[in-house]
């Protein structure tokens, strides 16, 4: 978090533009204390696909910073 104490943050994953509700993955941070989420689904893609990775705070509008991501696909 950019600043304050614990707040309720989410990571989802999207295919195609569509979030895919299972991927949804919630984790406590604040601005001391980084928080790790892991999120995994399997998809078969075709030519066009594309993935997406959405982060939100759902504690209020504080910003987050998203320092490192790793996508893996097989």
């Amino acid at each position: 978090m950019a600043s304050g104490g614990d707040k309720q943050v989410e990571v989802s994953i999207a295919i195609n533009g569509a979030s895919v509700a299972a991927t949804t993955m919630q984790a406590t941070v604040s601005a001391a204390k980084a928080g790790s989420i892991s999120s995994i689904w399997q998809h078969d893609f075709v030519t066009g696909d594309y993935i997406e990775v959405f982060v939100g705070n759902l504690t209020d509008t504080t910003n987050i910073i998203a320092q490192q991501a790793v996508l893996r696909i097989n």
